[in-house]
């Protein structure tokens, strides 16, 4: 349900083709194949080339049709490209990197790791089912509680910086925890308690300022639609196991279930 449903979103929205759509979700999944696993490097190295010459050749396929087909972005990227040089191809590849990479795993997760906190707490379930005007405030709970993205980019300190009685010193790597930040109970009343009416304030999983997610709105709608979907259709949905056993994607950046199985009764 959520890997066709984010897939065919972001690559409706890009203009790219049927034809493939599946295959790329493969090559970002060992994209991010996590540095300890046997030939990390390679496996990396050889899927990232291969994302970058499958954009490369849409990017060239779209350019060299003539074609103006006006409504994808994909088009309009290209335009920014050939048209006033906004952007170098270098940087045209980048981004259609990152809106087909971040346009569907990370949505992916966040509609799998909702569906199992609503289902792991069977009377929530049949709270928001009864209550989908709460929705929105609960998208933001599971974005809180449970979000896609663990933790932010590296960044690297330009000087020593003291927090908490703490030095940081100046050149160190920083990796910032996303998911430590959702779950402080300075901020959060019962942090570690799905509570799909929480208000107060908000969560980081989309991150902060100028870094804040370009896509949040999509992924936010995409989840609402699916959840409610599944809430209004499959009424008696629920685990067919215990939750220990499930099977999470390998790796701390991302955090997503590699499958998550249930039975319901068809309508």
């Amino acid at each position: 349900m959520a890997f066709p449903l984010a897939t065919t979103v972001i690559c409706e929205l890009l203009g790219v083709p049927a034809t493939g759509r599946t295959t790329f979700s493969d090559w970002f999944t060992a994209a991010l194949t996590p540095a300890e696993a046997p030939d990390a490097d390679v496996i990396v190295g050889r899927a990232l080339k291969t994302l970058n010459d499958y954009i490369q050749t849409l990017i060239d396929t779209k350019r060299g049709s003539g074609e103006d087909t006006g409504g994808d972005l994909l088009t309009a990227l290209i335009h920014a490209r050939d048209g006033d040089d906004a952007l170098s191809e270098e940087e045209l590849v980048a981004t259609v990197f990152l809106l087909l990479g971040a346009g569907h795993e990370t949505t992916v997760n966040l509609i799998g790791n909702a569906m199992l906190a609503l289902l792991a707490n069977p009377d929530e379930y049949r709270f928001l089912r009864d209550r989908p005007d709460l929705l929105p405030s609960a998208v933001e709970e599971f974005l809180r509680l449970d979000g896609p993205v663990q933790h932010a980019t590296p960044r690297i300190a330009l000087e020593d910086i003291n927090i908490d009685g703490m030095t940081i010193p100046a050149g160190s790597r920083v990796i910032l925890k996303i998911a430590a930040a959702n779950r402080d109970p300075e901020i959060f009343a019962e942090p570690h308690r799905l509570i799909l009416d929480r208000t107060g304030p908000t969560h980081l999983a989309f991150g902060h300022g100028i870094h804040h997610c370009l896509g949040a709105p999509l992924g936010r709608l995409e989840a609402r639609i699916a959840i409610n979907t599944m809430l209004t259709r499959l009424p008696d949905l629920q685990l067919t196991g215990p939750t220990v056993g499930l099977h999470w994607k390998p790796g701390d950046f991302l955090r997503g279930l590699t499958t998550l199985p249930v039975r319901f009764t068809p309508m």
